[in-house]
């Protein structure tokens, strides 16, 4: 539910299109892609995608799905059916010319740049809504005090940015949720010369994998770090501690450029929840965790 709904937040606000017919299609390619990507991380052996394995059949499937809803998107915006379409990304990105060439953005760029756009728009916010639903409906006294503040700082109905950036309990747990269970576990970066870290040797261009999920579960860092605490996040305490501590979103010059898009759907997504509902859970199961290498 979260995903298709995540999904008419992108096609809406990105595209300025209802794509909530395409929300399964959508949600069922982008699962199927991430897997098999998965698949393919460093450290494994790469077969090349010519080659007709398996799973190379089945990947390559799915890019030609996913290639269908993009340029299906494409197609609807130039036809037309976005209103609004002067103020949305997709419009701006469609009226880019290069400083250099003056041309516009070729079918393949474009494409490009929606797809990325449309995974990343949608699938870590699902993520993290998921998760602060789970946690929410383990925690009732923990939801029954953010719930307490939306309703003291948003007596209407749809919340204003400005309501949305006064939730500060609730962006303490929304926090707390993507510290526990960051929507991307692991980051990859490429080292660009030589280096030591931990008195290991990292040759310059080899992939460093940097894994905020266990990062965020370093005991001399987080006391208690399996513990879903939101108290860890007021303004003091982010402060006090180290600024690579956290890095639910990756960190520096490549951070990740939807964060506070997420952060906002997120919020807002929240807000209206739990002006109408209670969340409970069902059932005893708990989630396990990994713990952090030593």
């Amino acid at each position: 539910e979260m995903t298709r709904l995540t999904l008419a937040i992108v096609g809406r606000t990105l595209f300025g299109l209802d794509l909530s017919r395409q929300s399964d299609r959508a949600a069922a390619a982008f699962g199927a892609a991430l897997v098999a990507i998965g698949r393919r991380g460093p450290g494994k052996l790469q077969v090349p995608l010519w080659v007709p394995t398996p799973g190379n059949l089945r990947f390559q499937r799915t890019l030609h799905e996913l290639d269908a809803l993009v340029f299906e998107v494409i197609a609807r915006f130039r036809a037309g059916e976005a209103p609004d379409a002067d103020s949305t990304l997709l419009g701006a990105y469609l009226e880019s010319r290069s400083p250099v060439t003056g041309l516009g953005m070729g079918d393949r760029q474009l494409r490009d740049e929606v797809i990325t756009l449309y995974l990343a728009g949608h699938e870590t916010t699902a993520s993290l809504l998921s998760w602060t639903l789970y946690l929410l409906g383990r925690h009732p006294d923990i939801q029954a005090r953010v719930r307490a503040e939306i309703d003291a700082l948003m007596p209407g109905g749809l919340p204003s940015l400005e309501q949305l950036k006064s939730l500060q309990y609730m962006s303490q747990v929304v926090h707390e949720v993507l510290r526990l269970y960051p929507p991307a576990w692991t980051v990859a970066r490429n080292a660009v010369a030589e280096d030591e870290v931990m008195r290991y040797r990292v040759p310059a261009g080899a992939i460093v994998m940097i894994s905020p999920y266990f990062a965020h579960r370093q005991a001399e860092v987080w006391p208690q770090p399996e513990r879903f605490d939101p108290e860890r996040f007021p303004p003091a305490a982010v402060a006090a501690r180290h600024p690579f501590a956290y890095f639910p979103f990756s960190l520096g010059p490549r951070i990740c450029i939807g964060m506070q898009f997420s952060l906002y759907a997120a919020r807002l997504v929240l807000s209206m929840l739990l002006k109408r509902f209670e969340i409970h859970s069902t059932g005893g199961a708990q989630v396990g965790t990994c713990a952090a290498p030593e």
